[in-house]
């Protein structure tokens, strides 16, 4: 990878956090370039050296940015604690509201599985893009997610998932209580829920969203 003084590295620009995108983008291919594949100590401590010493200092406190290093989630945590107009991809962000513009209208029962399906299944193929890019986090998505179903399904999932707890291991969800579940475990339960609804408490279709509730 380039050395730090040679002037031909990934720069960062400190008033423009619009630039860390293409940062880490930078990183990312020069240490592909080095053949540095799973080097992950040597491509954060590069990257570390191309910023400016008050921007290491705090970036270098992020999970990652030391001992154990890991580049990826490195990554994805600094994204995070960027102002949110930096993070936002506007081109995946706009085919994330195009998902949730509809139901921000008519936001969707437990009952209506087809209507569910659509929803669920385009939000998480864009919300897995979102996430592996590092710029939104995950208690966002969450909000947006939750933001698309009638409230009774919502507060009857998330009644479920304070029954649960929080999935041990599950290492991209901060352990806090404002996020304290990964997407996949909200999307996954909520999942079964419309299943279940689906079916009915005694074996038939349940027609309606009350008829869900005995479940």
């Amino acid at each position: 990878m380039p050395a730090a003084y040679s002037g031909k590295h990934p720069n960062y620009d400190s008033k423009d956090p619009l630039t860390a995108t293409r940062f880490f983008d930078g990183v990312a291919l020069a240490a592909e370039t080095a053949g540095l594949k799973g080097q992950d100590k040597e491509i954060v401590k590069n990257a570390l050296s191309y910023l400016d010493s008050q921007t290491a200092q705090k970036w270098g406190l992020l999970k990652g940015g030391h001992d154990p290093y890991d580049f990826k989630r490195w990554r994805k945590l600094v994204m995070q604690i960027l102002p949110k107009s930096s993070r936002h991809d506007l081109g995946s962000m706009a085919h994330m509201e195009d998902i949730c513009c509809d139901t921000k209208k008519r936001p969707i029962g437990r009952d209506e599985k087809a209507a569910y399906y659509e929803f669920a299944l385009g939000f998480k193929a864009e919300a897995d893009l979102l996430l592996e890019s590092g710029i939104i986090a995950n208690g966002d998505l969450i909000v947006k997610f939750l933001g698309g179903l009638k409230p009774s399904f919502r507060d009857t999932l998330n009644k479920c998932l304070s029954c649960q707890g929080p999935l041990e291991g599950a290492e991209e969800a901060p352990h806090d209580k404002e996020d304290p579940y990964t997407l996949d475990i909200v999307i996954s339960t909520a999942t079964a829920m419309v299943d279940v609804a689906a079916v009915g408490p005694f074996g038939a279709v349940a027609s309606t969203e009350e008829d869900a509730e005995y479940l």
